[in-house]
């Protein structure tokens, strides 16, 4: 009889995944690329997409049978993302790009919320992410060598008042802009490739870490050749912090190591400096840093933003002045130029914005992932956990992105900064998936099975 009986075969719809996951990066990571090619895009059907790919992630889930609406589980992660969220919510005044960015929060909430339930999102999300970044590298370098084509087919889709500033970046400063409209951005999106890049250098298949390797010092050299000193500095001391917490050999090799990588890159990007006008550029940039004369801010303003922000939150301590009014209010102590400021330091912004009280939520959620991170590590490494390599990868690079992110937020504005933030985003959701799949999800099913026994029992 069995030969009659045909059985259903199961048809994954994993592509629904990978395109609710391309859709989201690209709404981030090529919003410029996207305009290039669709000149009708704007940032109102940036928000579309993005509630589109919200859309076909959870519908991929249902589809496929991942999860049940009944069988969805918070974590305390899921939580603490979540009153983050309502912190902005109730923050935000009402204002319509506020409610933008929450909108924003709140769909990385849901993506969060779902992937946990398969794991094949920590491999989908880092290969969208390597390719955005390569895509960024590649533009870097392309467009800094050949000039004509970038000021033919690039530089007249900016605005009037963004092309004056980029022409001064790029052709009079030998600043490296790529695809983005300001040379900070680009150094956003390099760092971003140059961590997901060297992560690849965690793979057991040695015959790919030579090709790993050189994608690695390529994404180093397009971040120096945007001038960008904060993310070249944090990405370094992200990548090299994970190494030494990841890494099974002994502390004095492992310096040694770190030691070597660091100078052999310095003699190559010294020698590149001969050649390369911007990363020379670069160099002189950190010397002008510490060449400054007593009369000038080596802060860059920094400390008068910092004092500003310390006044504003002593006007409202306990709720803040409300989310993002900062960069509104500050304008009267520039002049009134209306250039869009934020502080430079999230914590203090957080404090300055959300008072006491949405600071606490927000250093919860921080302290939170990365305790369970450094705990999920060390569990692995005494080999009390056993997890897939895909679960390890995706907790080593959650890792380098976490002390990237926070470190980044001592300086400049990553919570504020889509590229960062949706990367530090992405960092909570391999956490939580490592968390639940490998630590509460067997607690759960215990305590079911436990339940069931005393059912059949009684």
């Amino acid at each position: 009889m069995s030969e009659y009986i045909k059985e259903k075969k199961f048809r994954s719809h994993t592509w629904l995944a990978w395109l609710s996951v391309g859709m989201l990066v690209a709404n981030v990571y090529h919003n410029k690329l996207l305009a290039i090619l669709f000149p009708f895009f704007s940032s109102q059907l940036a928000v579309i997409m993005l509630i589109g790919s919200v859309f076909l992630f959870v519908f991929y889930f249902f589809l496929d049978g991942h999860v049940r609406l009944s069988d969805l589980q918070f974590t305390e992660i899921d939580y603490a993302f979540l009153l983050a969220a309502v912190v902005i919510l109730a923050t935000s005044g009402g204002d319509s790009e506020n409610l933008t960015y929450f909108v924003r929060f709140f769909s990385l909430f849901v993506f969060m919320l779902f992937m946990k339930y398969d794991e094949k999102m920590i491999k989908i999300v880092f290969i969208c992410l390597l390719i955005a970044g390569i895509i960024h590298v590649a533009a870097t370098l392309f467009f800094y060598f050949d000039q004509d084509f970038y000021l033919k087919y690039i530089y007249p889709t900016f605005s009037a008042d963004e092309q004056e500033k980029l022409y001064s970046w790029n052709i009079v400063n030998g600043y490296a802009t790529g695809f983005a409209g300001h040379f900070s951005r680009n150094g956003i999106y390099t760092s971003v490739a140059l961590l997901v890049s060297s992560l690849l250098l965690y793979t057991k298949n040695k015959k790919h870490r030579i090709l790993f390797a050189v994608l690695t010092l390529v994404s180093l050299i397009a971040l120096i050749m945007t001038s960008k000193r904060a993310p070249l500095v944090f990405a370094v001391f992200a990548i090299a912090a994970t190494y030494i917490l990841c890494a099974k050999t002994t502390p004095l090799s492992k310096l040694g190591i770190i030691a070597l990588a660091v100078i052999g890159s310095a003699v190559i990007i010294y020698i590149a400096s001969f050649n390369i006008e911007s990363i020379g550029v670069s160099f002189e940039r950190f010397l002008s840093t510490f060449n400054k004369s007593d009369t000038n801010d080596v802060s860059n303003g920094r400390f008068k933003l910092y004092g500003v922000a310390w006044d504003y939150f002593l006007s409202a301590p306990i709720f803040g002045i409300g989310w993002r009014e900062f960069s509104k209010r500050v304008v009267v102590f520039f002049n009134e130029d209306t250039y869009f400021r934020d502080t430079h330091n999230v914590f203090l912004q957080l404090l300055c914005e959300t008072g006491i009280v949405g600071i606490i939520i927000f250093l919860c959620l921080f302290a939170l992932v990365l305790f369970l991170s450094v705990r999920l590590l060390i569990k692995v490494k005494r080999g009390e956990l056993q997890i897939s390599e895909t679960a390890r990868f995706g907790l080593i690079f959650s890792i380098t992105a976490q002390i990237f992110f926070l470190s980044y937020s001592m300086t400049e504005n990553p919570l504020y900064d889509l590229e960062t933030f949706y990367l530090y985003a992405f960092a909570i959701g391999f956490v939580s998936t490592v968390w639940f799949r490998y630590e509460k999800l067997p607690i759960i099913e215990k305590i079911r099975s436990e339940k069931e026994k005393s059912i059949y029992i009684k």
